[in-house]
């Protein structure tokens, strides 16, 4: 990318003002004084590019939202950009005529760099550069950091790693134990002790163990047996499927062997032996047809006749043809060819006579055939004639004008007065009329004062807090817009958090109360039963299962059991009731259970909700404090003023108002000074007018205006009398000069015309005309001897068309004689056209009886090759019959159908055999068909039916006693559950506590990780930088800086420290030098090298950027100084190089050692030095 044009409408110092950078210089040279605005230029290219920054310092001259930047800038691809940076927060980029466009469209003119590192890679000001050589210094020249901070124009590599390594570690060292990691490793170490001495006791747990082992074991078997149960239920309904497919599978099978040896036959016997059948009969009835159109078409040719000779003259007939309509229109055309003949005869012997008037014939005629240059010679001199005759005339009349002008310009000039100087008076009115009008520019200052005055008053009357003069607050050192903000930021920042912990506040105090009302309300559920309740509600049902199983099943029952069971109940109501109440206990236990759970769940939830609601209190309160001593720093930030703040947005606005008014207040100071100069100006204006126009005899009257009228009247009035009497002067002598040439071309054409006659009269001598013959008389000659010369040249033309005619005739004629002769036919007595049209009519009945021949030929030799065609045809047909009987092991092709049929009926058979087996294996669960034969072998599918029945009664009763056992193993379960839960609450404690610990560690290790890897990083990149840069850079860098130390170095190369670490050193004499044993200036010019040969680098990776240096040269002697303007128009071969400079040596110097094509010189403000710069380069 190029800066094509800077242009600054309205920024810092500048109005309107223009650089253009021409692309056919890469070197831009800017010079200016100090104050001149070097330094607002450089602000202006990186606002254009990146915006105007809201507390830019620009504003001084023109308003903050007039502020205008407008730039050009042209792609290395030839794309370009015109656009205006205004100031503003948003849409602040505009096309020339102030339209909103994308930032993004900028993007590919800068690379994607944002302004930091556009300033820091490709702006290098003379602070930067002493700084770089200090940091050179300062790192024993690290070559990482140098060749990335010589790329970048970053300074605080080494300064950033070893805050990251500081803060890394105050958080963990291996061997300290107050670091925050350390303690929290320890802190976790003793939680995890906690755990251990919690632990159940090993004999309660081995008891607990092995009761739900053994009823897990019972499980267990039941499980097994029930599965084997299955597996027998799914072996019989597996035959109960298989057993009529089996059977149909040995019916197809039994069939198929009834069919007998079969010879081996391909799949499609059957289907090959019915497309050859058909083909052969289809060939049969072909060959017969195309027999039978042979024969016919034989006889037809036979009968054909057609003339050779007619056939053989075939070309010469259709030549004869085509020149038939060319005969007869010559034939045609010859009696007008013979009139026309004797027509330019008699117009040619007429015209002749006119010459000569005793001619009989044409005889000569041809003596009449002038050259043509005699021709061109007479037309040329009649012309000059004219011309002569016409000039004279006009010559003539011109000179008698001009001797009665210049005696009357004579005249006029004796009867004129004599003229004053006004010389002086006309530069006083120059000066005051350049000045404008100044009593009405007066008038308008006064006027603008007063207004402003007006204003200000109104404004200070109104500005509340401040209760000084408007000079003093002109005075006082308000606070900056910067700080203010940063306060106003600072301010919605606590005021943003208070805010936020208030609604968390309020959040934690709804969800305790909600906590609370959960609690409360399984409180008053009632009491949750015990497990001594339900084992006796269990005692009483299987008291009554007894008294049931001996009364129904033993037959004994227990009578006085029964009455002391059931009362006044029936024994199987009584039973019902005991087994459903026994349910439900064991339900209300289950279901206390959760509920138990449940309340201790939200009772640690309202804990939780309670400590973190004091927390949140307690950071309340601690921001309350901050905002508290915020608002200390706030008040002592306006103490010095005397003024009471407001809060920081009403400051932040009453701010912005006193700036205002300080603004408005200095612009009031201004006017009153420019209103005093002006009416100097007046004043000393007045008293010169007056002092002029007395001295020249005037009598000066009124003020400014009117004695400026007065004079500029006088002034014109005697500059319009000076200007008629000079060009009366002026006027006398042309007309004198003009009289003199007037003669002189009257002298000149009387010459040319006597020249003239003698030429003339020569001519009529060679033409044998009288010498006194006129141009005109001549000219009449000529005419008449063209045209005769004209009709003869045409008469001969007909002659000879006339002779090509009869030739032609009588040529067609004998030809088509002898092509009828030729032909057989004998047409002598005919005239040509019926000879040619005989023979084309004869032509065309030969050639349709050809023809005829031709088609009849290609229809017989189609059915030929229908006939060959037809008995390849047979031939393979019975080719492949014969083929199929062989295979067949038959005689003839009726035992080959029979055996066709029996095969077929085989692969009918082989394909249902197939299907079924198929059906077996996808419904014989995996089994093979041997296996699946075997199983159904001996079955009966009404025994199988019983089985499945007895089977299926048998799962029942399985499954009954594995619920039963179910019920009880859930019981049990829940007990060990419990126990072993119960029993470990306190390592379940402790073991939270350690999680909590090792929360916050990982936090703490988190941070120290990113700290760590944040270091490994930066340092991996500069270390990558110099192994992916090192060669090409420092090489070119090398170079750059032995060009800039006259040659006192030879180069760059690479050593290492005492640690072992990679260094920049320079070479002297074969010794390598490190940084610190440079001089500054030296130190200057490394850093230089380094950074334009980074910048060549950056160059090759893609677009190019322009590079703005700004007094880089301050400490360069001539000779070095020489050298790096050297290495900057090397650079500005490749990318546009501007510097900016305040000496003017250093102009003097570029434009002495550099080409006018690679430097362009520029300058900014007045420059006084100019004329000596100019003479320089005329040098």
């Amino acid at each position: 990318m190029r800066i094509e044009y800077l242009r600054l409408p309205a920024f810092g110092k500048f109005t309107d003002h223009d650089i253009q950078f021409s692309p056919e210089h890469g070197l831009h040279l800017i010079y200016g004084r100090n104050e001149a605005g070097k330094s607002t230029l450089l602000r202006a290219v990186s606002h254009a590019l990146f915006g105007i920054p809201r507390d830019s310092s620009d504003d001084f001259l023109h308003s903050s939202s007039s502020l205008r930047i407008e730039a050009g800038l042209r792609l290395d691809s030839g794309a370009s950009l015109a656009f205006r940076r205004r100031r503003g927060i948003r849409n602040t980029l505009r096309d020339l005529n102030e339209q909103p466009l994308d930032e993004a469209l900028l993007a590919p003119y800068t690379c994607g760099l944002q302004r930091s590192e556009f300033e820091n890679m490709f702006g290098l000001d003379h602070l930067r550069l002493r700084e770089g050589g200090r940091q050179l210094l300062e790192s024993g020249g690290s070559l990482g950091e140098s060749l990335f901070e010589a790329a970048s124009g970053l300074h605080e590599l080494r300064r950033i790693v070893e805050d990251l390594e500081s803060r890394a570690e105050s958080l963990f060292t291996p061997t300290a134990k107050v670091r925050e990691v350390n303690k929290l490793a320890g802190e976790f170490r003793d939680q995890k002790k906690a755990v251990s001495a919690a632990a159940l006791s090993a004999r309660e747990f081995q008891r607990l163990e092995e009761e739900y082992r053994k009823a897990l074991a019972r499980l267990e078997s039941l499980d097994k047996q029930l599965r084997d149960a299955e597996r027998h239920r799914q072996k019989l309904l597996r035959i109960q499927r298989t057993k009529p497919l089996l059977a149909e599978r040995e019916q197809l099978l039994a069939e198929l062997n009834g069919l007998g040896a079969l010879p081996h036959l391909a799949p499609d016997s059957q289907e090959r032996y019915n497309q050859h059948t058909a083909l052969l009969r289809q060939a049969q009835e072909v060959l017969r047809d195309a027999q039978r159109r042979t024969a016919l078409l034989q006889e037809e040719m036979e009968e054909l006749h057609i003339p050779q000779g007619i056939l053989e003259q075939e070309a010469i007939i259709d030549e004869l043809q085509q020149g038939l309509g060319q005969y007869r229109q010559v034939s045609q055309d010859m009696p007008r060819l013979l009139e026309q003949i004797e027509a330019a005869r008699a117009g040619a012997l007429a015209k002749l006579r006119e010459l000569s008037p005793q001619a009989q014939d044409l005889q000569n005629g041809e003596s009449y055939r002038i050259a043509l240059h005699l021709q061109e010679a007479v037309a040329e001199l009649a012309e000059r004639f004219t011309a002569l005759q016409v000039e004279l005339e006009k010559a003539k009349e011109a000179q008698l004008s001009r001797e009665s002008d210049t005696a009357a310009t004579r005249n006029a000039l004796a009867q004129f007065g004599s003229l004053v100087d006004t010389s002086k008076l006309q530069a006083l009115v120059n000066e005051i009329s350049k000045a404008g009008d100044l009593e009405q520019a007066l008038q308008d200052l006064e006027s603008q004062l007063r207004e402003l005055q007006t204003t200000l008053e109104f404004q200070h009357e109104r500005l509340p807090l401040w209760q000084g003069t408007l000079a003093d607050l002109a005075r006082a050192e308000l606070p900056l817009p910067a700080t203010t903000a940063a306060f106003v930021q600072e301010a919605g920042e606590l005021g943003e958090e208070i805010r936020a912990l208030l609604k968390e506040i309020k959040n934690g105090e709804e969800r305790l109360a909600a906590l609370q009302r959960q609690l409360a309300e399984l409180s008053a559920a009632g009491e949750i039963p015990s497990e001594e309740s339900l084992q006796k509600a269990r005692r009483h049902r299987d008291i009554g299962w007894q008294l049931v199983r001996r009364s129904w099943l033993d037959g004994d029952p227990d009578r006085l059991g029964e009455v002391t069971y059931c009362a006044d109940k029936p024994l199987p109501e009584a039973y019902e009731q005991a087994v459903i109440a026994a349910d439900q206990a064991a339900d209300r236990l289950r279901e206390a259970s959760d509920q138990a759970a449940r309340r201790s769940a939200l009772e640690e939830q309202r804990a939780t909700a309670d400590q973190e609601l004091r927390a949140r209190r307690e950071e309340l309160s601690a921001l309350k404090q901050r905002e508290e001593v915020f608002y200390q720093r706030w008040k002592a930030l306006w103490s010095p003023l005397g003024v009471e703040p407001l809060s920081p947005q009403e400051m932040e606005s009453w701010l912005n108002q006193c700036q205002a008014l300080i603004s408005k207040y200095e612009d009031s100071c201004r006017l009153e000074r420019a209103i005093q100069e002006l009416r100097q100006r007046i004043g000393y204006f007045t008293q010169s007018l007056q002092a002029a126009l007395t001295e020249l005899g005037r009598q000066p009257q009124g003020g400014l205006a009117q004695l400026l009228a007065q004079a500029q009247a006088f002034c014109e009035e005697v500059t319009r009398r000076r200007g008629a009497y000079e060009s009366l002067q002026q006027r006398l002598e042309e007309l004198e000069m003009e009289v003199g040439a007037a003669r002189r071309r009257v002298e000149a054409l009387l010459a040319e015309k006597d020249s003239w006659q003698v030429e003339w009269e020569q001519l009529m001598k060679e033409l044998r005309l009288p010498a006194v013959t006129t141009p005109e008389s001549a000219q009449k000659f000529l005419k008449r001897a063209g045209e005769l010369i004209e009709l003869l040249d045409k008469l001969a033309e007909n002659e000879t068309m006339k002779g090509r005619y009869e030739h032609y005739l009588a040529h067609y004629r004998q030809r088509a004689q002898e092509a009828a002769l030729r032909a057989g036919l004998h047409l002598e007595q005919g005239s040509a056209t019926q000879v040619v049209e005989a023979l084309v009519q004869a032509g065309k009945q030969a050639a349709s009886a050809a023809a005829a021949r031709r088609e009849k030929e290609r229809q017989l030799e189609v059915e030929q090759r229908r006939m060959a065609e037809a008995e390849l045809q047979i031939s393979q047909a019975e080719d492949v019959l014969a083929v199929l009987v062989a295979e067949a092991g038959v005689e003839t092709r009726e035992e080959l159908e029979e055996v066709l049929r029996r095969h077929g009926r085989a692969l009918e058979l082989r394909k249902r055999l197939e299907e079924r087996e198929t059906e077996l294996l996808r419904g014989g669960d995996g089994l093979a068909l041997a296996d699946l034969t075997a199983e159904a072998s001996g079955m009966e599918l009404d025994a199988i039916s019983y089985d499945l029945q007895e089977l299926e009664a048998d799962l029942e009763g399985l499954t009954a006693e594995k619920n039963e056992l179910h019920e009880h193993f859930g019981v049990l379960k829940k007990e060990y559950e419990e126990k072993v839960e119960g029993s470990t609450a306190a390592a379940a404690q402790a073991a939270e506590e350690a999680q909590a610990v090792l929360a916050k560690m990982a936090g703490a290790v988190e941070k120290y990780l990113q700290l760590r890897t944040a270091s490994l990083v930066l340092q991996r990149a500069i270390e990558r930088y110099r192994e992916e840069h090192q060669d090409p850079v420092l090489q070119r860098a090398g170079r750059i800086f032995a060009q800039l130390a006259d040659s006192s170095f030879q180069g760059l190369d690479v050593d290492y420290d005492e640690q072992g670490n990679p260094v920049i050193a320079a070479i002297r004499g074969g010794e390598l030098v490190g940084a610190q044993g440079m001089s500054d200036g030296t130190q200057d010019q490394l850093y230089l090298a380094l950074r334009l040969a980074s910048i060549e680098n950056f160059l090759e990776q893609g677009e190019s950027m322009p590079f703005i240096g700004d007094d880089l040269l301050v400490n360069f002697d001539d000779y070095r100084a020489a050298a790096a303007l050297r290495a900057l128009a090397e650079l500005a071969q490749r990318t546009q190089v501007i510097l900016f400079t305040h000496h003017l040596s250093v102009v003097r110097l570029a434009q002495r050692i550099l080409p006018d094509e690679v430097l362009s010189v520029h300058y900014l403000g007045d420059v006084p030095e100019l004329e000596e710069v100019q003479a320089l380069q005329l040098a």
